[in-house]
């Protein structure tokens, strides 16, 4: 869980992630060579950018997400489930 605090908002969305998924037969588990990609997912938001550092071992497909994804409402000031930030006039969720 993300936790937010009145001096850390607003921060904005997290970066995208790529969380890439492969698989062995349990009689090779140790073989870390031998392992597949799970084949379905898109490619790697970073590695399409081309601004991630990419380890040629890192996988290049996957599942892309957020870590935290940021939500702004102007004038809610009860803000329930967030941090109201009066300077904004925005409640701030994440």
């Amino acid at each position: 869980m993300l936790r937010v605090d009145d001096d850390s908002v607003p921060s904005g969305n997290s970066i995208k992630m790529c969380l890439g998924l492969s698989w062995n037969v349990n009689k090779r588990v140790k073989q870390w060579d031998k392992y597949l990609d799970v084949r379905g997912f898109d490619e790697c938001s970073g590695l399409s950018h081309g601004k991630a550092h990419w380890e040629k071992n890192y996988p290049t497909r996957g599942l892309n997400f957020l870590l935290w994804d940021q939500h702004a409402t102007k004038g809610d000031t009860t803000c329930s489930g967030g941090i109201y930030v009066k300077d904004h006039n925005k409640c701030y969720k994440y």
